[in-house]
């Protein structure tokens, strides 16, 4: 595996010329390696433009990538960071020109996302009195020198309970410094009420699946961990030649994963019943296709957005009783939780959604909706961030 390099050294110019009408406005500014699409890039679109909105400046400073145009259109402007070589003098030029552009009238806070940017980060902020939070996206994070300074900010944003337990554990965290925000999600985006037609249709037929059919959905990559292995089991359980079972997400597991599942999947004989699509799919139209979304991983998972997305759909949802899942569904009210590893409860399991008479699923998916509404989605999770930041601020 290779090691990412640490980001030291930040090209010019240093500021931006349209930043100096509004430099007295607090400014945020988020670091991290690179922009490319993921649900942390996608998320800071979406705060960003409620960060403008709220009366902040925004910087992203990063090495670039396809999403610097979606929040350069949000409001944000960017500064270019590079993986630099370098050495101390680099690494010293890299902290002095990023601590430039925070010297500025008003107040600004740093966000460092990513333990490869946070060297850089903490340096900057404390030449630059800034203050300084970080993310902390999964416990694994931590380790190592780099992992302990994640925890050296003024906050750490951590996405669940779960991780937040995991970091807690440590004796050299204070619990007020650790404050939980799970992801949220649009729910413009997913709207099942405008999520229809001819949008679903088309990826119906490109996944041929047909309208007699009962869709299982396991929004996950193709990698250790995410289950796929026991839904197969699952679904040949069920005995039922009416299902497809869609397995989207990019194929990350290496040949020995894929082995083993067509091994399964011949033994069993259900190849006609299997589909796996790896591009980038419509998520939305996935879950509105679905008949029940199943995530019954077998490694604790820090957050899931693909099971907040299909609540948020009104779908049904089965996850294993593992890391953060249990926290994003309300038990026997928006879904079911089962043992990992076990096709009999999983089976059992998907056999109830698929049961589920037509009132009884129109009121799951109202529940559904409506905590998604409450507890996950983007409003709430962008007014809990904004809340963090104004309290860093001096004087607030």
């Amino acid at each position: 595996m290779h090691a990412v390099k640490p980001l030291v050294e930040i090209s010019l110019p240093i500021m931006p010329p349209e930043r100096t009408a509004s430099a007295k406005r607090p400014l945020i500014v988020h670091l991290l390696p690179d922009l490319a699409p993921c649900d942390l890039t996608h998320g800071l679109v979406d705060l960003t433009r409620h960060l403008r909105g709220e009366g902040f400046e925004v910087m992203v400073a990063s090495a670039g990538g396809p999403l610097a145009r979606d929040l350069a259109g949000a409001g944000a402007s960017h500064q270019t960071l590079r993986a630099a070589g370098g050495g101390l003098l680099g690494s010293w030029l890299g902290v002095r020109r990023l601590a430039t552009a925070l010297e500025r009238p008003g107040s600004t806070v740093v966000h460092v996302h990513r333990r490869a940017s946070v060297v850089l980060g903490g340096k900057a902020a404390k030449r630059a009195g800034a203050a300084m939070l970080t993310t902390i996206e999964q416990p694994e994070e931590l380790a190592g020198e780099d992992g302990a300074l994640l925890l050296a900010g003024d906050r750490a944003v951590v996405p669940s309970d779960y991780v937040a337990e995991q970091v807690l554990s440590r004796p050299d965290v204070e619990p007020d410094r650790v404050v939980v925000v799970p992801p949220g999600i649009d729910l413009g985006e997913f709207d099942p009420d405008r999520v229809r037609g001819a949008q679903v249709a088309a990826l119906a037929e490109r996944w041929n699946v047909g309208a007699d059919r009962r869709v299982i959905l396991l929004p996950a990559p193709l990698t250790p961990g995410m289950g796929h292995l026991a839904l197969l089991r699952a679904v040949a359980r069920l005995r039922r030649r009416d299902l497809v079972l869609m397995c989207l997400g990019p194929a990350r597991g290496g040949d020995g994963l894929l082995r083993s599942l067509e091994a399964e999947i011949r033994a069993n004989g259900i190849g006609d019943l299997i589909r796996f699509a790896e591009g980038e799919a419509d998520l939305a139209a996935a879950c509105q296709l679905a008949d029940v979304v199943a995530l019954p991983a077998d490694r604790p998972l820090p957050t899931a957005r693909a099971i907040v997305a299909a609540q948020a759909m009104g779908k049904p949802v089965v996850v294993s009783n593992l890391g953060a899942l249990p926290e994003l569904m309300l038990p026997a009210a928006t879904g079911w939780i089962v043992p990992p590893e076990n096709a009999v409860e999983l089976a059992w399991a998907l056999e109830r959604a698929l049961l589920l008479e037509d009132e009884v699923r129109v009121r799951i998916a109202q529940r559904a909706r409506a905590f998604v509404a409450a507890e996950l989605s983007g409003e709430t999770s962008w007014r809990r961030m904004t809340r963090i930041y104004r309290d860093l601020l001096p004087g607030d």
